[in-house]
């Protein structure tokens, strides 16, 4: 493949990422249109979290996995063994979702127990009917083996783009249906849209001449291994989900709307870590990771440390905007149908403690990838374990004095200190690497940003004063103060001389003068 055409894919892929993140932003918006912060909402949200919870562990961990096994098996027995265990693959996954869906009809009650243990009785049972009825999507767990071919074969634009017609089946049930079907036909619309995946790459697959064959072998060498290589990604995908497991318990004992309100203040955190820091981390790791595996332990460290450099420059202005503007953000996304305005104060309350870990969140996914890169995937484990046992004590603690709103700022701590925890070892491993430029660029980007800041507060207020309250003036007003407050972050930037904003506004200005020059030669020529 040419550097053209591997830059087009790459830029495809990108593109394909980020519509798959807007298409599932916009169902979360789509949902809080229809259903708002309600006691079928909350009951909605709770139910998804089993089947949600198995599915992202069991396909994330054998996507992952199973992709340098596949490349073994292609290099050393060519492409018809590798069809064979594949089909093995999803078969025995195929086994074990339809054992899991069997014990999930009957546990759902007893699970719903424990994940709505504050849910009155009415609600409770809807919770344990839409738990039942999502249960299917368990059948479609063997898509994480899919998902591993294709990218075995570098086919990962299908991948990339599965997110967009799964979504928009959603988003069209809550636009055409909802009224009709209400929230039982919602899950039922989400079941459809794990089937329509299925049918896409399974079409993708078949491209590849795939064909299926329905066999089992369970003394599979390769299946073995898979399983294995699995557990360290198993367990990490499992912390996160804890987390958000204990939070929603935890907060279906507090007032109704508690757990939509968290769930729509975590999409908007989401949103930015995914598709910002998500970038810096796909852009960097590779990189990381050469510099280590050729001993090139100062580039490494170079990387590191502007890796980190640019997360700063991007989350602490996110922060400050996010703690400024959080009403505004949450009712400029959801406001509009059955979310209300106490449906938008509860859910911007916790908006702003969710930002308030937006930093610590990001330094998290990238040093998990530093950690990574040095082959150590025991060390991000022990931190995770570390971060989830503090988010309990912390959740107990301040769910009490601060109630919904210290739910939030218990996962902003537990994320603190694992970044904390992730750093101080990198510390001493490397002392080349040096704190005190850190310190310096944070200190800059935290001047820039408080001046931005204060800039938004007194813009947006002016703006609302003159152009009133109304939906369409509230926009207005939001992107004037957003666009604002941004060019005044990256001017303040500037003339504290930041590398990378300096980086990306020179060129153009030594091209314009250039082609200034150039003109006033032709002037004179003439």
């Amino acid at each position: 493949m040419t550097h053209r055409n591997s830059a087009k894919s790459i830029i495809l892929i990108t593109a394909l990422t980020l519509g798959s993140k807007a298409f599932g932003f916009f169902r979360e918006v789509f949902i809080a249109s229809s259903f708002g912060a309600s006691p079928e909402s909350d009951a909605y949200f709770v139910s998804i979290t089993l089947t949600a919870l198995i599915s992202s562990l069991i396909s994330t961990a054998v996507a992952t996995t199973f992709v340098p096994v596949l490349c073994e098996i292609k290099i050393k027995e060519g492409n018809a063994a590798k069809n064979k265990h594949i089909n093995n693959m999803i078969n025995l996954l195929l086994l074990i979702s339809v054992i899991l869906t069997i014990a999930g009809w009957f546990l759902a009650p007893l699970a719903m127990k424990l994940l709505a243990k504050g849910f009155q009785p009415e609600q409770y049972a809807m919770a344990v009917s839409l738990t039942r009825t999502g249960l299917p999507k368990l059948l479609f767990i063997c898509l994480g083996a899919l998902t591993a071919y294709l990218q075995s074969e570098q086919r990962h634009i299908t991948t990339a783009a599965l997110g967009i017609p799964s979504n928009l089946i959603i988003i069209l049930y809550l636009l055409i249906l909802s009224n009709r079907y209400g929230i039982q036909g919602l899950m039922v619309s989400g079941i459809i849209s794990v089937g329509c995946q299925g049918i896409i790459q399974f079409a993708a697959v078949k491209k590849l001449n795939f064909t299926y064959q329905p066999m089992i072998q369970l003394h599979d060498p390769y299946i073995h291994k898979a399983l294995w290589l699995s557990a360290p990604v198993f367990i990490s995908v499992a912390i996160y989900d804890i987390n958000t497991v204990i939070d929603r318990t935890l907060a279906s004992s507090l007032d109704t709307g508690s757990i939509s309100a968290l769930n729509y203040s975590e999409k908007i955190i989401s949103l930015v870590l995914s598709v910002f820091i998500g970038a810096i981390v796909t852009v960097v790791f590779p990189l990381l990771s050469r510099d280590w595996s050729r001993n090139n332990t100062g580039s490494f460290l170079n990387h590191l440390q502007r890796g980190i450099h640019i997360i700063l420059l991007i989350t602490i202005p996110a922060t400050t905007g996010l703690l400024i503007l959080s009403e505004p953000v949450i009712k400029l996304v959801f406001m509009r149908g059955s979310f209300d305005e106490h449906d938008a104060s509860m859910a911007s309350g916790v908006l702003v403690f969710y930002a308030l870990g937006l930093v610590p969140m990001a330094m998290r996914m990238f040093l998990n990838k530093a950690y990574y890169a040095l082959q150590d995937t025991k060390s991000p484990l022990v931190y995770g374990g570390i971060s989830v046992v503090t988010n309990v004590i912390l959740n107990l603690v301040l769910v009490r004095v601060m109630s919904l709103n210290g739910l939030a700022l218990a996962t902003s701590i537990a994320a603190a200190v694992a970044a904390f925890l992730m750093v101080v070892p990198l510390c001493r491993k490397f002392p080349a690497l040096q704190l005190k430029p850190t310190v310096v660029y944070g200190i800059k980007v935290i001047t820039a940003s408080l001046i931005m800041g204060i800039s938004a507060f007194y813009i947006h207020k002016f703006t609302i004063v003159r152009m009133g309250l109304g939906t369409v003036a509230g926009v207005i007003c939001f992107l004037i103060t957003v666009i604002t407050s941004t060019v005044i972050y990256i001017a303040v930037c500037y003339l504290l001389s930041i590398p990378e904003i300096k980086a990306i506004l020179k060129p153009s200005f030594y091209s314009t003068k250039k082609e200034a020059s150039r003109e006033e030669k032709k002037q004179h020529g003439r």
